[in-house]
Formats: C-alpha cells, structure tokens, sequence
C-alpha cells in the first residue's frame, strides 16, 4: 500500500478582463485550502484563505469572475493527482496582516463553488415532457441545462410521468422533485442521489444520478488498500505511515429528534380520474425491511412508537409514486442518524459513496488498543461497513509532516453484531 507522503498542491487563479492572466499561489502562502464532496449535495464547495504575495487584487481587481484551477496529491502515492476548478461565490474579506508592507501582505479569503453551481441554483425555464421516463426528463435537465455532458453512474429509473413542466423552476428544484419520486431500475429502490464528486478511476471530478440503496450495496472496498488488510481502517497501527490509520474521530449518535418521521406516518393524495382519496400509511418496520442495513441490527428498537405520527399530504395521484417518494426520504433521513467522523491522511483514490472498514477498539481490551482479526478485540456494533458519505479535503503548511488531510464522513446505519434483543434485525445486510 502506498505511503502517505507530502502534499502536493498547485493553485492557479485565472483572472479575466483587461488583465486576464494565470496566477499562481504558492503553497507557503496558503493558510487552508478545503473542498468538499457529498452524497446529499449538487455541487461540491470550498474555501480558501492566502496571503496575496503578488497582488492579484490589484491587478484583477477580483470581481467574481474569475476561477480557480486546482490540482493535488502526494508525493508518496502513485504519481494520480486530482484536478478541479471552481469558480469564486462569494469573496468574503481581504485583511492587511503586515502593516510593514501592505501592499504584498493582504489576507484574502473566498467562498469556492464548483463549476455548475449557478446553472443549478440561478436558471429558470419552462419546458415540458410527455409520457418520459423519470431519468430520462433528468439527463435532458443536465444535460442542456447544467452543461453536464456525461455521468460517472447513471441509474435509470423505472417510473415513466404522463406529464411534467419545470414550471419556471431551477434545474435543481426540478430534479429534486423528480429524483423523490423515482426508483432505481437495478436497485428496485427509491432514495435517488445526484452528486458531483471524485471518480477514482480517472483525475477529475464528474456526476452521479445513483440510489442510495445501490452504494449501499456494493461489496467492494474502496482503495486505498492492499488485500491483506481488507481495506481496513485502524486507530493502532505499526507504522505512522499507514494510509488508512485514523487520526481521529467523532460519533454523531442517535438523535430521538427524528423519531417523529422515521417511527411511521401517513402520506395522502388525490386521484383525480378515480375521484379517489388516496391514503397510504407506513410503519418503521416496513421500511427498515426494504432497504440494505450495514450490520445485522438496525439502530432502533421495535417499540419506537410515538403519540401522534407524520401526516403529509403530496396531492399525487398514484400509489407507487407516494410510496416512492416516503420510502425514499425516510432512507436518506435514517442513514443521516449514526455518522462517524474520522481523519485520515490524504490519497486520491477515496471518493464519495465508496464503502470502507472500521476496525474499532473495544472497551474490553483493558491496558491493550491492539487489533487483531484473530481475536475479539474489537467493538462489535461498530465494526464492519462504512458508507463514505462525504470527504473534506483540508490543506494546510500547519499540518504535520504531509500538509493534507481528508476528513471523511461514513454512514453506519446498523449495528454489526449487537447484545440488545430490541432492537429489530436486519432483513437485507451488506456485512
């Protein structure tokens, strides 16, 4: 497996109008650069703050326009970089740190956005579709409205619409809407993703139109990993090397909050035609029975009832449709209530949606954090199957010894093995 080595990071702002140019920033200079990628999100976002040592304000002046042009790796890995340009949302201050000499000591710092952001969140238009499939409507969508030319993963979904206008909406209101109520054609599951984020087969980033239930699913490890220790990622580890050694970590439990949507509720419509009130009703049980779970037991137990459950009222008029559109929000808000935070050193291979194992420490080993997968040294409930659901790359000189680090965010929405006869067990399991 490859070593971690040191960041190796190239920043050029492509400045336009009279003196449009190429500026590059240097990495001394830099005091954090991050992106990040995520399953819930349309478009990937970041930050970065510098010290403008050549005076880009001056000679831009920055204005909005420009772009920034990114590419990074290590220089202990295979010789893969990761390129990327986002464009400036928003500059959000520059400050004078050295009064000295001002005019090559500005701090500054802006909101970074991908480069498909305004075409989702800014265009309105009006088009319709007769009798088309869901995920049809969506690629004409991203495809002539985005500017999205192909997709990395592109699942085809099963439903086919009589009708559909945008309505004088964005593009990423229209495909929310449509995505809520499709169902995969090979993972035969609502929950669609639609998300820009880092392919590890290539060196740039492209689009996914995937279920949740399909990621969920996938028995591959993500690399970076060698066979002998099944992609595993490890608190303890012989060497400080290790690509995959966790530097540390935060739980996001259970929050009851969400016991009033995910406990069950009522969802209503109309049919028209029939002149029919359409009422259908949903139970926890029902939807933890649907859907993959990552361990043997699911996070809740069988009396997860409350007073007064959800009732919505959606005015669509066919039966699978609503289904589509319960089933699918309630799997995406229950894979949000257990998420683990680890960090790890940086490596172009990991991306978004890729599974991972967590070898956790258990409280039982006394004076002792050594892992073994001969022995039972490891916490049953939370080792096994993570969903990596979103990556921060952080990039900083102020890093130890590689100057980059990926903050990733796993998806662990069941208990591997669990002592608690409660909670109910897991009808479909990726182990």
């Amino acid at each position: 497996m490859s070593g971690t080595g040191h960041a190796v990071l190239g920043v050029e702002l492509i400045t336009t109008g009279a003196n449009s140019n190429s500026w590059a920033i240097d990495f001394n200079s830099i005091e954090y650069l991050y992106l990040i990628e995520d399953l819930y999100s349309f478009c990937m976002t970041g930050r970065i703050k510098f010290i403008d040592r050549i005076g880009i304000s001056e000679f831009g002046p920055l204005n909005g326009s420009e772009k920034m042009k990114i590419r990074f790796g290590n220089d202990g890995g295979e010789g893969n970089y990761n390129n990327i340009t986002m464009n400036i949302q928003k500059i959000e201050k520059i400050d004078r740190v050295n009064e000295t000499r001002p005019a090559s000591n500005d701090m500054i710092e802006l909101v970074l956005v991908d480069e498909f952001y305004q075409q989702w969140h800014s265009h309105f238009w009006s088009k319709s579709w007769v009798d088309t499939k869901i995920s049809d409507i969506i690629k004409d969508i991203a495809t002539n409205h985005v500017g999205i030319t192909e997709f990395d993963n592109f699942e085809p979904t099963r439903e086919v619409l009589p009708y559909f206008d945008t309505h004088n909406r964005t593009p990423a209101e229209c495909i929310s809407w449509l995505m809520n109520r499709a169902s995969g054609r090979e993972s035969k599951q609502p929950g669609y993703l639609c998300y820009h984020g880092n392919n590890n087969e290539k060196d740039t980033f492209g689009y996914n139109l995937i279920t949740l239930e399909q990621l969920m699913q996938n028995k591959e490890w993500m690399p970076p990993y060698d066979q002998n220790d099944k992609a595993a990622y490890m608190f303890e580890n012989d060497s400080q090397y290790y690509i995959n050694k966790i530097k540390n970590h935060k739980v996001l439990n259970i929050d009851l909050n969400a016991i009033k949507s995910l406990s069950g509720g009522t969802l209503m419509g109309w049919d028209i035609k029939r002149k029919k009130l359409i009422k259908q009703v949903y139970t926890y049980e029902d939807a933890v029975d649907k859907f993959t779970i990552l361990g043997r037991n699911t996070l809740f137990p069988t009396e997860l009832q409350i007073s007064k459950t959800t009732v919505k009222v959606d005015g669509y008029s066919n039966e699978g449709i609503m289904d589509n559109l319960w089933f699918g929000n309630w799997y995406k808000e229950y894979c949000n209530q257990q998420l683990v935070h680890i960090t790890v050193d940086g490596h172009t291979k990991r991306q978004v949606g890729g599974m991972i194992r967590v070898i956790w420490p258990s409280h039982q080993e006394g004076e002792s954090n050594t892992v073994s997968y001969n022995k039972e040294t490891f916490n049953k409930q939370l080792d096994g199957r993570f969903l990596i659901k979103s990556i921060t790359n952080y990039f900083s000189k102020d890093i130890p010894m590689t100057g980059w680090q990926q903050k990733l965010v796993c998806i662990k929405n069941g208990y591997t093995s669990s002592p608690n006869p409660n909670l109910i067990p897991a009808k479909n399991k990726n182990l």
